[in-house]
């Protein structure tokens, strides 16, 4: 009785952490990801969509005078995608780029194999996170200026530059 119990609970568990996880999906599997964020994990996958998720996120309560209203960044982005970033599409590219200097965790971002990851953020923000580049296989550019950058089983052309990085 106490093994099912604590098997219950556990999926119990699960269930709901799964449910925290916000995500949002763009259908394209070629061009270009430009990123200009604080930090990610950036995963590729055999997929033919990029798929934004920041997990553990928790819902607030909203305020009913704040209705209608939505943050805009001094860049003038606004989050389009409830993860506070704005993801745009301009021909074959996707922009991506961070509302607010400070996120509220780690984003990550699935993408197709074939898909070109450009990674560019010399701002120097006090806020930057790591960033993890892992099972991809098409052409990967990183200029950084304080992220620490980390490169796990991948393949193809990688043009890496940190300043004050690791």
């Amino acid at each position: 009785m106490k093994k099912q119990f604590i098997l219950a609970l556990s999926l119990l568990i699960i269930a709901i952490s799964a449910s925290a996880q916000k995500q949002y999906k763009i259908a394209k599997s070629t061009g270009s990801l430009n990123l200009n964020i604080n930090g990610a994990v950036i995963e590729g996958y055999s997929g033919n969509e990029i798929i934004f998720s920041m997990p553990n996120t928790e819902e607030t309560e909203v305020d009913e005078r704040a209705k209608g209203l939505r943050a805009i960044s001094s860049s003038g982005y606004t989050d389009n995608t409830g993860l506070g970033i704005e993801v745009t599409e301009k021909g074959q590219d996707i922009n991506v780029n961070s509302v607010s200097k400070k996120t509220d965790g780690i984003l990550n971002i699935k993408v197709p194999q074939g898909m070109k990851v450009v990674f560019n953020n010399n701002n120097n923000s006090i806020y930057q996170s790591d960033i993890t580049l892992k099972n991809l296989k098409s052409e990967i550019e990183v200029s950084t200026s304080f992220n620490k950058i980390i490169l796990d089983n991948n393949s193809g052309p990688m043009n890496i530059k940190s300043l004050h990085g690791t």
